[in-house]
């Protein structure tokens, strides 16, 4: 197996604004039309986000920008996983 090279930057996208887990499980729920609500037990494991936020630094002095904000970009994925997981 080749391994990738280490001379190369690799970066995952997002748009630099943090985000709670909370939010991003209420955003999918949403658009899943479920009737359930989102909710935490209150414990933290080690290890657990609490949130997430990219770091666009980077990316910015590249040039790149997000090409949708991250509500759109759950709407857009929620879209895709319906239509991909369709029994046939």
């Amino acid at each position: 197996m080749e391994k990738a090279s280490s001379s190369v930057d690799r970066v995952n996208g997002g748009t630099g604004i943090g985000t709670t887990v909370k939010e991003i499980a209420e955003e999918v729920r949403k658009h899943f039309d479920a009737s359930k609500k989102v909710t935490f037990n209150g414990l933290v494991r080690e290890g657990d986000p609490r949130f997430y936020q990219a770091d666009t630094k980077r990316t910015g002095k590249w040039g790149w920008k997000p090409k949708r904000d991250w509500k759109g970009g759950i709407r857009e994925y929620v879209e895709w996983f319906k239509g991909s997981n369709q029994p046939q």
